[in-house]
C-alpha cells in the first residue's frame, strides 16, 4: 500500500479478493490462491484504521527470503495479479476515495464524498 498523495490517508475499509471471492485473513487468502499455509515465513501489517503518511508505504504481507520453499514462492508469484485490492480513505479533511484494483484497468481513486460506504464484503484484518 502506498500513499502518492500530499497528505496522510486515514484508511476506513481494506477487502482482499481472489477470483472474486472475499477473504478476512492472509491464512484464508493464502490457502485459496496458492496451497499455501503462512506462518513465520510470513509477516502482516494491518491496514485497516490506520494512517499512510504522504509518499509512504505499508507492505501487506512480506514473505522473508530463503523462508519459503521454491515451489509455494512460485504459486505466490504466480497467482498474485489475481488477488485484487478494494480500499476506501480519507484525508484529515474529511474528504474520500475509494481504489479498487480490478475495475477495468482504472488505477485512480473515485471521489466518495465525506465518509465511506460501508464495505458489502469481509474486511481484510491480516
Amino acid at each position: 500500500m502506498r500513499n502518492a498523495g500530499v497528505g496522510p490517508a486515514l484508511v476506513r475499509s481494506v477487502a482482499v479478493s481472489y477470483k472474486g471471492h472475499y477473504y478476512a485473513t492472509v491464512h484464508d487468502l493464502m490457502l485459496a490462491c496458492c496451497n499455501v499455509v503462512p506462518h513465520h515465513n510470513m509477516f502482516t501489517t494491518t491496514i485497516l484504521d490506520t494512517v499512510i503518511m504522504a509518499h509512504d508505504a505499508i507492505p501487506m504481507t512480506t514473505i522473508l527470503p530463503g523462508k519459503i520453499d521454491a515451489a509455494s514462492y512460485g504459486r505466490i508469484e504466480a497467482h498474485r495479479q489475481q488477488i485484487k485490492l478494494q480500499m476506501c480513505y480519507c484525508s484529515v479533511l474529511g474528504d474520500c476515495w475509494f481504489f479498487d484494483t480490478a475495475r477495468d484497468g482504472q488505477q485512480s481513486p473515485t471521489e466518495v464524498g465525506k465518509h465511506c460506504p460501508p464495505a458489502q464484503q469481509p474486511q481484510y484484518e491480516t
